[in-house]
């Protein structure tokens, strides 16, 4: 799996959309 966007993360998060989730969830860290 290439960088997913910052909207779609695994569904292991359950807000992808929240900046917070970018603090633990190395997916949406890496779509910022």
């Amino acid at each position: 799996m290439e960088d997913p966007p910052e909207t779609v993360v695994l569904d292991g998060t359950p807000s992808s959309e929240s900046s917070e989730s970018q603090g633990f969830n190395p997916y949406a860290g890496a779509g910022a």
